[in-house]
């Protein structure tokens, strides 16, 4: 669903899978790309961040979750995602 563009279904079918493993780190990051794919900014952050929570040594989320703070309006804490 995500790669064919459906990121409303894809974002329902990866939080289905969460409820099974709820700290899957990659889980996570993919239901944020959907999310911000969405244009779901606010829904993204927290995906991501908690995909950080689990796995902080991804660059892939950091990346994401800066852009969609950036998006968001949050400048200041977007430098700080791109910097680290």
């Amino acid at each position: 669903l995500h790669a064919h563009g459906q990121y409303s279904s894809a974002a329902v079918a990866y939080e289905r899978a969460l409820a099974a493993t709820p700290k899957d780190a990659g889980l996570l990051y993919l239901l944020g790309t959907a999310l911000a794919s969405d244009g779901k900014h606010a829904l993204a952050i927290d995906a991501l961040r908690r995909s950080l929570a689990e796995r902080p040594s991804s660059a892939a989320a950091r990346l994401r979750l800066g852009d969609s703070l950036l998006v968001s309006g949050d400048l200041a804490v977007a430098a700080k995602e791109y910097v680290a």
